[in-house]
């Protein structure tokens, strides 16, 4: 089965990253067609259709003051037969909350959860050095980061693109 490697850009400070599916063939047909996703287009009860990472950072130096920034941001669609696999994949993208682990999925023997899951992390800081009279040193940073996710858990029988529309509209 052929497997698309990850294709990333990069221009300057800011690099860009998509990651196709692993099961491209099996995979493309089922949306082509729209009929149930293929049982052997999962792999370890998951099919990533796709994520894309963006991360950007600069810094800036100005005689004794040095400003720094940067951030990052994923997308990422997926389908699961697994509650332990989702939350292996959500911890993995950051999500640290064991509230995560109590949700009450229902029994999956005949269910898909398909998840749409996007996240940022953002950083800056500034340090320097004054000299006023006696010498001066000043700093300061901060950070901020979220991890967003939409959860539907669908019939195995229903149509991959019906799936996915459903999902993406939620």
């Amino acid at each position: 089965m052929p497997v698309l490697q990850p294709i990333r850009f990069e221009a300057g400070n800011v690099a860009i990253t998509l990651t196709a599916p692993d099961a491209l063939t099996s995979l493309g047909q089922a949306l082509v067609s729209n009929v149930a996703f293929p049982d052997d287009a999962f792999q370890n009860d998951a099919i990533s259709l796709g994520t894309i990472t963006a991360a950007a950072s600069k810094e800036i130096k100005l005689d004794k003051v040095k400003f720094s920034a940067g951030g990052s941001a994923f997308a990422g669609l997926g389908v699961y037969r697994s509650s332990q696999r989702l939350f292996h994949d959500l911890k993995a993208e950051g999500l640290d909350e064991p509230m995560v682990q109590r949700l009450a999925l229902p029994d999956l023997a005949t269910k898909n959860i398909c998840a749409l899951r996007w996240g940022y992390q953002a950083h800056g800081s500034i340090s320097g050095t004054v000299a006023l009279g006696p010498t001066i040193s000043f700093g300061a940073s901060g950070k901020a980061e979220g991890l967003y996710a939409v959860l539907r858990v669908l019939d195995r029988k229903t149509k991959a693109v019906n799936a996915l529309t459903d999902t993406i509209n939620s």
